[in-house]
């Protein structure tokens, strides 16, 4: 999601499949690599980051001005679209105020569970059959 806002924002004035896909396989590596060393923060900030979009999706589709980003794209290209609507960019914004929050609410929750509660699978361990 990271690689197709990054191309919504500002790529896509390349026209270039090339630079989208090199960017969303590179930002998908890097943060697969760093979901390795980072799982437990890496699962928050990426629930938090798509509970955010999917408010702001859900918002958009009553108050409109955020249109799909493969449609953006597809306007660009085909000349309809020259300027982003700047509430295009209000939702941007909105999604990362969103996913801050909800980061910094999982971090401290998170941090106050016990250090067994913390593995994903202590539930498992746990129950009773």
């Amino acid at each position: 999601m990271l690689g197709v806002m990054i191309n919504e924002m500002w790529l896509y004035i390349y026209h270039s499949q090339a630079i989208f896909w090199c960017v969303n396989i590179g930002i998908a590596i890097m943060f697969a690599v760093l979901a390795f060393f980072f799982f437990n923060q890496a699962v928050i900030i990426s629930t938090a980051f798509i509970g955010s979009y999917f408010v702001m999706r859900g918002i958009s589709a009553f108050a409109g001005g955020f249109p799909p980003a493969f449609q953006l794209i597809e306007q660009v290209k085909a000349g309809v679209l020259v300027n982003i609507d700047p509430t295009f960019y209000g939702y941007l914004a909105g999604m990362v105020v969103l996913a801050v929050i909800g980061s910094v609410v999982q971090f401290k929750l998170f941090n106050r569970m016990e250090e067994h509660e913390k593995h994903p699978y202590d539930r498992n361990h746990n129950a009773t059959y």
